[in-house]
């Protein structure tokens, strides 16, 4: 058997011309974009458009938000709706002998008029830390302490775009990036620097939590990311339709037939060419205004015709439509959340509405976590020692509010049988309720926490009631139904 051509190595393969190779790289590039790469790599147009916005988000994409959360109309609403839901008001409650109890909820209460005073108090700090939540994918912020540190003066917000963590002593350490000034006034007071313009925060004071974060990243993610994509085409859309509405109006196109100017002896070609397109651009000009002002005066050699295009516009609306479709997808939103009206239906409406509910729940769990720990900070610094101190955010009103007394009611019902029957005891009623534990002891169920049989029945129907009346009251007396009475007036 004859042996196999040994391939030549590349030193002395023919070289091509390194231009000539450029271009067919650069023709390669813009078929594979074309087509999707649909052989080599068919996720390779998607990972190229998003792996920016991944696990190495451009900190230039917090300040992009911030604009959209203040100026772009979804995505502002999405902001407010979560700010709205999610402050339902809350309850302060602590734990303890009676006297601690009385002295440390006075100071607490105190203290939630006078910290961010200027801004509602700590109703007005959650309703910011909601919204660092809903923009920038985390809240944080700072309890600051009295020069003699005994006491909490107030709380300050910190830009979650300004944090930076560097791993120290095997966890992440909170940084503020502050002016090169700054750095050097936070390094005379003996505060820790690095890079020049990072101070190190009081880990005891400051708290940062993060939402989304992507694995092994203290950095939280901004919820509504997704969205940015979609933004910026209908960014484009709305600008390309301002601009037909401005050119075409109500009218339609407008399409004038002007004589064609002569061309003055000894003219150029380029001169004439010139001339004609000024002519024309005045001529464009002066017909505005003249529409503008609701007519169109010309003389006998100008030809005006319109053309209606509105025939197209449903068109453009589908096209918008399901880009705004895409936008409030990416803001974990729906149409009618947003005011659309694309879907009236009540079912509809209240899916809606519980899944925006839901999703606020956990950034009102870490709103809880910040002010307890300014809360506990507070009396620990005072000398008291409640045995816990605790808030709890109201529930929003559901809109099926019968329906869910009534759930409860069976709950309850439900959960006093089995106390009853043994299977468990005062604590796991307790527990199945939602309770972690109980406040008055019973050695037996009380009387009327499960009712009689009678009362567990479920309330009967009209059908019911229509068929109880037929086999009872709307029979008519014997007299009437023609049978005989004995002489007592009794039936027979």
């Amino acid at each position: 058997m004859p042996e196999p051509t040994p391939i030549a190595p590349t030193s002395v393969m023919p070289q091509r011309d390194e231009r000539e190779l450029q271009l067919q790289r650069l023709v390669a590039r813009r078929l594979s974009v074309a087509v999707g790469e649909p052989k080599r790599d068919p996720l390779g147009v998607v990972h190229r458009e998003y792996a920016p916005l991944a696990y190495k988000l451009p900190w230039e994409v917090l300040e992009y938000v911030e604009l959209l959360a203040t100026y772009n109309p979804d995505y502002s609403q999405a902001v407010d709706n979560i700010r709205t839901l999610a402050n339902s008001g809350h309850n302060l409650f602590v734990d303890g002998p009676a006297r601690t109890t009385r002295r440390v909820k006075e100071l607490l209460e105190e203290k939630a008029r006078s910290v961010q005073n200027s801004h509602g108090g700590i109703d007005g700090l959650i309703d910011k830390l909601l919204k660092q939540a809903a923009v920038h994918g985390a809240m944080c912020g700072e309890w600051a302490l009295s020069e003699d540190l005994d006491d909490v003066v107030d709380f300050v917000d910190v830009n979650p775009k300004c944090i930076r963590f560097f791993w120290e002593d095997d966890h992440y350490a909170p940084y503020q990036k502050v002016t090169g000034a700054q750095a050097k006034e936070a390094e005379e007071r003996g505060q820790k620097v690095r890079n020049n313009n990072c101070i190190k925060l009081n880990e005891l004071t400051f708290h940062y939590f993060a939402f989304d974060a992507a694995p092994s990243s203290p950095y939280g993610t901004p919820p509504f990311i997704a969205a940015l994509a979609n933004i910026a085409i209908q960014r484009d859309m709305i600008h390309n339709m301002s601009q037909i509405v401005k050119k075409v109006g109500l009218l339609g196109m407008i399409d004038l037939v002007i004589k064609q100017l002569p061309r003055n002896p000894g003219e150029t070609d380029e001169q004439y060419e010139s001339r004609a397109g000024a002519y024309l651009d005045e001529y464009v000009t002066v017909v505005e205004d003249m529409v503008r002002d609701g007519g169109v005066v010309h003389f006998d050699d100008v030809e005006v015709s319109t053309t209606n295009i509105a025939g197209n516009a449903a068109g453009a609306t589908a096209i918008f439509k399901q880009n705004e479709e895409l936008i409030f997808s990416g803001l974990k939103s729906m149409p009618s959340v947003q005011g659309r009206s694309y879907s009236t239906t009540e079912t509809y409406a209240g899916v809606a509405y519980d899944i925006i509910i839901r999703n606020t729940l956990k950034y009102q769990r870490a709103c809880k976590r910040m002010i307890e720990s300014g809360y506990w900070l507070m009396a620990t610094l005072r000398g008291e020692q409640p045995k816990s101190i605790r808030i709890e955010f109201k529930s929003n009103k559901t809109l099926q509010r019968l329906q869910n007394a009534q759930a409860e009611a069976m709950e309850i019902r439900n959960a006093g049988m089995m106390w009853l029957s043994g299977v468990i005891d005062q604590l796991g009623f307790a527990q199945r309720l939602g309770y972690d534990d109980v406040k008055i002891e019973y050695e037996v169920p009380p009387d009327g926490l499960v009712g009689s049989s009678k009362d567990n029945d479920p309330a009967p129907t009209e059908n019911d009631r229509d068929q109880d009346s037929g086999r009872n009251g709307n029979q008519p007396p014997p007299s009437q139904r023609g049978e005989d009475l004995d002489d007592d007036g009794d039936e027979p």
